[in-house]
């Protein structure tokens, strides 16, 4: 999935067809995020991706990141809400 999909996917969870779309992310064998740090940078982005992989970690599920930038970048931009 490349990561400027979650701009389309970040309405309230509430909302049927979005949370459809995390819960099969959520639940996928292996998730692979490509182009991280290309898509808008919203704090709301932002904790829809902390989450998201937050769950795959606590599920035991294997999630890939492509990004062009070092990891600490990604936990900067990326890093658990405050």
């Amino acid at each position: 999935m490349r990561a400027d999909r979650l701009q389309t996917n970040t309405y309230p969870i509430s909302h049927r067809p979005a949370r459809a779309e995390i819960h099969r992310w959520e639940n996928c064998d292996v998730l692979i995020l490509d182009d991280l740090g290309t898509e808008n940078g919203s704090s709301q982005n932002a904790a829809c991706l902390y989450q998201l992989l937050n769950l795959r970690q606590n599920a035991g599920r294997p999630t890939l990141l492509c990004a062009g930038f070092g990891l600490d970048e990604i936990s900067r931009r990326y890093g658990a809400p405050s």
